[in-house]
């Protein structure tokens, strides 16, 4: 089975550095999984986290990450969210169908949503869903 190494880093919490992750074409999802799974036997910092389901069109979205929780599903402002990068980049797409590759550079960022940025992305119709 092909295997890739990639990095985890969260904002403001532990980076995991040369997780490696199995699998054909694998997904931001399953590089989170990996450095779960790391924790205890290479003596990592904890990494937990919470999802939300939006279906099959936007799929998961990460809601807390190491205690620290998005405030979505809240209608009171500032709505802040767990923001995803690869390689330095906005990312595409969400955590379970983000591809990652070899070398590549995953970070979460808690961000403030801004309506006027946000307009006609993932976060947006996130946060719709959330305060609807």
């Amino acid at each position: 089975m092909p295997s890739i190494q990639a990095t985890l880093e969260i904002e403001g919490g532990p980076t995991f550095c040369s997780v490696t992750v199995d699998g054909v074409s694998p997904t931001v999802y399953d590089l989170m999984t990996a450095a779960y799974g790391t924790q205890e036997e290479k003596n990592r910092p904890p990494l937990f986290w919470n999802l939300r389901y939006y279906g099959t069109q936007l799929g998961n979205s990460v809601i807390m990450l190491n205690g620290t929780h998005a405030t979505s599903g809240y209608s009171n402002q500032p709505y802040f969210y767990w923001a995803l990068y690869v390689n330095g980049k906005y990312a595409e797409h969400g955590i379970d169908s983000q591809p990652i590759h070899s070398n590549d550079v995953v970070k979460f960022k808690l961000e403030q949503y801004n309506p006027t940025i946000h307009a006609g992305t993932m976060v947006e119709k996130c946060h719709t869903a959330n305060t609807a």
